[in-house]
């Protein structure tokens, strides 16, 4: 196959995948907007239903953007101007750095930041809101910022496009500098759930704790796929391959699924919260030294063992919690009931989910 077939096979193929994930990322922004518009989280300030909705809308409107750019141009490298001299490689390159291409290029890059901010944030919480270990991904973060500016600029100047020449070199730096972090960030949550995720099946049992600890619920908390996409992306555009048109498009638009599926999780009661992991660390450590085991009573289910702060769960629309305090064994401090699987857990004095 030729250069200039696989150019256009691979700007064909992305622009294909690019609509699907956009759908996608509709469905996921409808469900939320739907849940935060009629109140969001019960006991949430409307500053947070603000919050995640002014986000996830700026995520679609930049996707929107994104996959709208990439289809127009298509339509003018084969339909509109097919006759170019040079076929429609030569328009391709001719016209890379087209202002809308700069517009479709400056979307990308703005929804890999957002998703990037969230992700530090996500794994300041589940961490205990710890400096510490968001302190190499803050260093990375940074210059990423800066380097994405350069590489905008860049891409926008006479005779460069964000393919070729000086922009292309900014954007491997500015990329290889993202999917970095993302790998880190992602590890470290990964981590932190993965330890915490003994301790809730220990104090809820397997089949409720599924909620968060099953292979699906940790790979969507951490963003996985977002560093998934990203070394695949990078690979093919440091070469400078022309299978960077199609793998571009798909991390472009996993980098806005990434965190939609987070708040989506979050405001559906269904994420890691910092409450959530603090009580699978506390009885992770517990269970490792032998002093917690679970019984069943006949009117409550209780758990023995020693709570290190005060603890309520709830069950569904249940209007009965447990409440585990302080020093005091987990099985004499409170009562549970059965319910819907969703489950609520909140903690005093502790950060939201997000």
């Amino acid at each position: 196959m030729s250069s200039t077939a696989v150019l256009e096979n691979s700007f064909y193929v992305g622009n294909f995948l690019s609509a699907i994930l956009l759908g996608v990322i509709y469905v996921i922004y409808f469900l939320s907007a739907k849940i935060l518009l009629s109140g969001g989280r019960r006991g949430d300030s409307g500053r947070h239903n603000f919050f995640f909705l002014s986000y996830i809308t700026f995520l679609v409107v930049l996707a929107t953007i994104g996959t709208a750019v990439n289809a127009f141009f298509g339509e003018a490298m084969w339909i509109i101007d097919r006759d170019t001299p040079g076929g429609p490689s030569a328009y391709f390159e001719d016209n890379a750095d087209i202002w809308y291409e700069v517009m479709g290029t400056t979307a990308s890059v703005l929804q890999v930041i957002a998703g990037d901010s969230l992700l530090i944030y996500r794994c300041f919480i589940l961490w205990g809101s710890s400096y510490m270990i968001i302190l190499l991904p803050s260093l990375i973060f940074i210059p990423t910022i800066v380097v994405g500016i350069m590489t905008l600029v860049a891409s926008g100047s006479p005779n460069e496009n964000f393919f070729v020449g000086i922009a292309q070199q900014l954007g491997v730096a500015y990329f290889s500098l993202s999917v970095s972090l993302n790998i880190i960030v992602t590890t470290l949550i990964c981590v932190r759930l993965l330890q915490a995720s003994r301790g809730i099946s220990a104090v809820l049992g397997r089949d409720s704790a599924k909620l968060y600890t099953s292979l699906t619920a940790i790979l969507s908390e951490s963003a996985a796929l977002y560093s998934v996409s990203g070394i695949m992306f990078i690979i093919p555009y440091a070469r400078n391959s022309q299978l960077t048109v199609v793998f571009g498009d798909i991390y472009g638009d996993v980098s806005v699924i990434a965190p939609m599926l987070i708040i989506y999780r979050i405001i559906t009661k269904q994420s890691w919260g910092s409450e959530t992991v603090k009580l699978g660390m506390s009885s992770a450590v517990f269970a490792s030294d032998g002093t917690a085991t679970r019984e069943t009573h006949s009117t409550a289910t209780g758990v023995h063992g020693i709570a290190p702060t005060e603890v309520h769960l709830k069950h569904g629309d249940s209007s009965e919690e447990i409440v585990y305090e302080s020093g005091a064994s987990m099985s004499s401090a409170g009562r549970m009931v059965f319910g819907p699987p969703s489950l609520i857990l909140g903690e005093k004095n502790l950060e939201d989910a997000v």
